[in-house]
């Protein structure tokens, strides 16, 4: 039963995350939005298995477009608190615009809160500008989908991300 003790742990810290996140962005305080990158880096390390995956911010101060990156994988995340289409146009364009698409085949963009139920894929479409394939239902991403991992990974894999929650 250890295992499903790690799932409800996990389970409660992330719920708890969230919602400190929308209680900061209420108050207009956003330390713990820029703490969040370096805790997300160690969750997604551990449970997506992007053994490379580092804080692009901590390399170069305000990173254009992203905010994670694994090389090895060709992965590239935007950890984000705002959950509406511009903020993924404004993403996808700055990936774009700086050559991000040549060095990463896959972009996701992390809410902190919740993502929103639907996004234009036709709007999404026109700020790729043909350079690169971005999905809103799979490359969107919220404590949904790390939930879902968390579920599906192995003991030592969640403790793992737990110590960094």
């Amino acid at each position: 039963m250890k295992i499903l003790d790690l799932q409800n742990e996990f389970r409660e810290l992330i719920a708890q995350l969230r919602h400190e996140i929308e209680a900061a962005s209420a108050m207009g305080q956003f330390d713990a939005h820029k703490v969040s990158e370096n805790l997300m880096c160690g969750l997604l390390r551990e449970l997506c298995d992007w053994s490379a995956l580092r804080n692009l911010n901590t390399e170069q101060s305000n990173f254009p477009g992203i905010d994670l990156a694994d090389d090895t994988h060709r992965v590239a995340i935007q950890i984000t608190a705002t959950a509406d289409i511009g903020k993924v146009k404004y993403t996808l364009e700055q990936f774009v615009s700086h050559d991000l698409h040549q060095r990463y085949d896959r972009l996701i963009v992390y809410v902190l809160t919740a993502k929103q139920g639907s996004y234009s894929q036709a709007a999404i479409e026109v700020a790729c500008a043909g350079k690169h394939q971005f999905s809103a239902g799979t490359d969107v991403w919220d404590y949904k989908e790390l939930c879902s991992k968390a579920a599906d990974a192995e003991p030592h894999k969640l403790q793992a991300a737990l110590n960094h929650l």
